[in-house]
C-alpha cells in the first residue's frame, strides 16, 4: 500500500513479482495480484494486467469466494470508467459468480459488498 500512494509504479511491479512465491499459495493471493494488477493498469500494461486476472481473479471467483468477486468487479469497473474492454467472456464470469450468492444473506449483508455488486452489473 504505501508504495501505491507514493506512486512508485515500477517498484511494486518489481516489489510484486519478486515475493510472488511468498504469497502465491496464500488465502489472499488474489488480492494481491489484484495490487499488481492496478499498476499495471497505471503503467497501461492492459495485457499484463489481464493475464493476470484470468490467472489469479479467475479461478478464485467461486461463491464462497466473496473476496475474490470483490477484486474482480472492483477491477472490472476501473477498466470500464476507462474505457478499456476487459472482454465479455470476463464480465459473464463475474456476473455468473455474483448471482450464484443471491439469496445468501451471509455473502451480501455488508454494503461494501452489496456496492461491487451493483459496480458488476
Amino acid at each position: 500500500h504505501v508504495i501505491e500512494e507514493e506512486r512508485e509504479v515500477e517498484t511494486g511491479v518489481d516489489f510484486v513479482n519478486s515475493c510472488r512465491s511468498d504469497w502465491k499459495d496464500s488465502s489472499i493471493n488474489h488480492h494481491i495480484a489484484w495490487h499488481l494488477m492496478l499498476y499495471y493498469l497505471d503503467l497501461n500494461q492492459i495485457d499484463n494486467l489481464l493475464q493476470e486476472f484470468d490467472d489469479m481473479i479467475v479461478p478464485y471467483m467461486a461463491a464462497e469466494n466473496i473476496f475474490a468477486l470483490i477484486d474482480a468487479s472492483a477491477l472490472l469497473w476501473r477498466l470500464n470508467v476507462l474505457g478499456i474492454d476487459p472482454g465479455e467472456k470476463r464480465l459473464e464470469l463475474v456476473l455468473k459468480a455474483f448471482s450464484a450468492n443471491i439469496g445468501r444473506q451471509y455473502q451480501l449483508e455488508h454494503s461494501f459488498r452489496q456496492t461491487h455488486l451493483m459496480m458488476s452489473l
